[in-house]
């Protein structure tokens, strides 16, 4: 699970990366908040789309007769047209299946209908755990897929983040709420089972995510903690544990082609 910190540094790695990240957490916890924050710092604009609240026109656009008399879709109005920015698709698992599956065609293709999302927009996703006291979508496994999981750990974890933001943000207004808050935590939100529901699985389809975010991670200033998250949001922890430790090892085809005796420094190395 990850800080406000960590979850903003993921939006920009993933951004650079060509990868879309989905943010899980209990509603409330700040998910769109740690979005919007990264679009106001970075100077881009930023896009929140409820999905639970949409319709599939919403995202698809209006069906309408042209003049080649085939069916169009007018683009909708609060999709970007141009320019850099976030698209939030916030609440996903929460909508209906019709606009799941345009939410989709976006995510897979960055386009629905008619619709183009411009280069310079990046896709974020958000969801809901399940079990709390709202409906949820159960995600299918070639969906999941497609993305970066992470989750923006809720309690006293993140505390300290969402203090210092609500100070910031309203000044001494917010001294008494973040005093009592701080005293009393267990009053801070309800925090219950933050598990994913699902297993984060490998695919090739997700070692190549992995590939292009070591590269922008290498590329960039991201701390060591953005980079076990990234990619134990592409192929799960034990892999990304796994991967890391690895990293830098020798491989059986070094041994035949060079001998033992050429790699015997590496290999005591590997062995302290």
């Amino acid at each position: 699970m990850a800080t406000i910190s960590t979850i903003k540094e993921l939006v920009l790695l993933c951004r650079d990366a060509a990868t879309t990240l989905f943010i899980w957490g209990t509603h409330g916890v700040g998910k769109s908040s740690a979005v919007r924050q990264v679009a106001q710092e970075q100077g881009i604009g930023f896009t929140d789309m409820r999905c639970a609240q949409l319709e599939a026109a919403d995202l698809r656009g209006f069906p309408v007769r042209g003049d080649d008399g085939r069916t169009h879709f007018l683009p909708p109005h609060d999709l970007p047209a141009d320019g850099r920015g976030l698209l939030l698709l916030d609440e996903l698992n929460r909508a209906p299946e019709d606009v799941l599956a345009a939410a989709f065609q976006l995510v897979l293709d960055r386009r629905v209908g008619e619709y183009q999302l411009p280069e310079g927009w990046s896709i974020i996703c958000a969801g809901n755990f399940d079990g709390a006291d709202y409906s949820v979508t159960s995600l299918d496994p070639a969906f999941r897929d497609r993305f970066c999981h992470v989750t923006l750990e809720a309690g006293q974890a993140t505390w300290d983040e969402w203090a210092s933001w609500m100070a910031g943000q309203y000044g001494k207004d917010a001294d008494n709420v973040i005093d009592f808050c701080s005293c009393n935590l267990e009053h801070l939100e309800l925090v219950g089972d933050q598990s994913l529901g699902f297993q984060v699985l490998p695919s090739r389809r997700a070692w190549e995510m992995a590939v292009r975010c070591l590269q922008a991670w290498n590329a960039g200033d991201y701390s060591e903690r953005t980079r076990i998250e990234v990619l134990a949001g592409l192929v799960g922890w034990d892999l990304a544990t796994c991967f890391l430790k690895q990293r830098g090892g020798i491989r059986p085809g070094q041994l035949l082609e060079r001998g033992v005796a050429r790699l015997q420094k590496r290999l005591d190395k590997m062995t302290r």
